[in-house]
C-alpha cells in the first residue's frame, strides 16, 4: 500500500509515461518469456507468474492500471476458463493501439508499438519486425489454447467475443472509427490471429472466421445514414 502510495505522489503526466513503458515491457516479456532454462517452471506456471507481476503493477495506480489492461488481457493464461474472452478483448484493444498514427505521435518512444528493449536502450527503429513477432505469438497462444488437453474452445468462439468487443468499443467510443481500408486490414490481423490451422480444418472453416469479423467492423463502424434533406 506504501508503494501504491508513493506512485501516486508523481505528476500525473510523469505517472502515464512510466505506464506506458511497463506495458511495453510486459509485452516483451509476453513475446519473450524472462525465465531461464532449467528454473524448473513449466509454461502453466510461468503464464500465471506473469500475469501477477501485471496485477500487482496494475494496483499501484488508477493510471497504471488503465495503460496495462491491453496486455493484462492478453496475458490470461490458456488454462483459465475466461481466456477465450479475455484474449479476444486483449486483440481488438492492441490493434487498435499499436496502429494509432496519432497515439504513435503523441506517446514517441512510450507507444505499445515499440519493442520495450530499443526503447530502454534510448532507440528509434522501424518495430515492424517486432509487429511480425508479436503476431507470430498471439497465433502460438491461439493454437496451444485449442490443442491443449480438455480443450473444449475452437475459433468460432474467439469470434463471437471479437464480434461482441468490436460492437462494444464502437458503441462506447473505446475504439476510434476507422474507415474501409482500415476495417479490412483489422479484420484479417484479428482473423488470421485466431484463425489458426491444424488437422481436419476446413477452407470454407476458415473463411467464415474472416468474414464474420469483417461484417462485425461493418455494422460497427459504416457510415451513419443521414435522413433526407426537407425542402
Amino acid at each position: 500500500m506504501a508503494d501504491a502510495q508513493l506512485w501516486t505522489l508523481l505528476p500525473r503526466d510523469v505517472q502515464e509515461h512510466i505506464a506506458r513503458f511497463l506495458a511495453q515491457k510486459m509485452l516483451w516479456q509476453l513475446l519473450h518469456p524472462a525465465w531461464p532454462k532449467g528454473s524448473g517452471l513449466n509454461v502453466s506456471t510461468q503464464s500465471t507468474n506473469h500475469l501477477a507481476e501485471i496485477v500487482n503493477l496494475m494496483q499501484a495506480t488508477p493510471l497504471f492500471d488503465r495503460a496495462l489492461y491491453t496486455v493484462y488481457l492478453l496475458s490470461v493464461p490458456k488454462e483459465r476458463w475466461h481466456h477465450h474472452n479475455a484474449f479476444a478483448n486483449g486483440l481488438v484493444r492492441y490493434v487498435w493501439e499499436v496502429h494509432d498514427r496519432r497515439l504513435a505521435t503523441a506517446h514517441g518512444a512510450s507507444h505499445l508499438s515499440v519493442p520495450w528493449v530499443l526503447s530502454n536502450a534510448g532507440l528509434r527503429a522501424d518495430s515492424s519486425l517486432f509487429k511480425r513477432d508479436m503476431f507470430a505469438r498471439f497465433q502460438q497462444i491461439a493454437r496451444q489454447a485449442y490443442l491443449q488437453h480438455g480443450s473444449r474452445y475452437l475459433p468460432e468462439h474467439y469470434v463471437y467475443e471479437l464480434r461482441l468487443a468490436i460492437r462494444d468499443g464502437a458503441n462506447k467510443g473505446t475504439l476510434g472509427r476507422i474507415n474501409r481500408y482500415l476495417r479490412t486490414s483489422y479484420a484479417t490481423f484479428l482473423a488470421a490471429a485466431v484463425n489458426v490451422k491444424w488437422h481436419g480444418r476446413t477452407k470454407k472453416q476458415c473463411a467464415m472466421v474472416w468474414s464474420r469479423i469483417e461484417e462485425a467492423m461493418e455494422r460497427a463502424f459504416a457510415p451513419v445514414a443521414q435522413p433526407p434533406a426537407t425542402v
